[in-house]
């Protein structure tokens, strides 16, 4: 975690720069003048640290397998994914290897209001006693806790 928010501090810091460096640059040869140049730098600079940090991360990669002790990772590409997927590498190939499981647990607990789960109890045990699940005794009670408790 550590990490990731040092990459994101050291991307940011470059971004600063360069635009401290072009601001600067603007307002003392004057926009028309240096305007192209700073445009063309700035996109020159961005270009090779985008490279340098791919390279980087892909001759790294093998090593970073090498050093995660998941097994499910063990032999399997994956990919790594910075500021929500501007910048993103893979490690691994993906044609030779399976990719990994992603399960998807779709039950999300939600917030409800009190009314809302009141309504939602009472249907449900309108449908026990149309059921014949409960007896209408027990359908009583049970809606007066839930009148009450709400």
């Amino acid at each position: 975690m550590k990490g990731l928010l040092l990459a994101h501090l050291i991307i940011l810091l470059q971004i600063l720069v360069v635009a401290i460096i072009g601001m600067t640059v603007v307002f003392i040869g004057g926009l028309a003048r240096y305007l192209l140049w700073v445009l063309l730098g700035g996109g020159a600079l961005i270009l090779v640290l985008a490279f340098v940090i791919y390279r980087r991360f892909r001759m790294g990669g093998r090593e970073l397998i090498k050093n995660l002790d998941v097994s499910t990772l063990q032999g399997r590409p994956f990919e790594i994914r910075f500021l929500g997927g501007l910048m993103s590498f893979k490690v691994g190939e993906s044609e030779s290897l399976p990719a990994l499981e992603h399960k998807v647990n779709r039950s999300v607990a939600q917030l409800e209001d009190k009314e809302t789960i009141r309504k939602r109890e009472l249907a449900e045990l309108a449908q026990l006693l149309a059921d014949d699940l409960i007896s209408t005794e027990e359908f009583t009670s049970a809606r007066q806790k839930i009148m009450r408790s709400n």
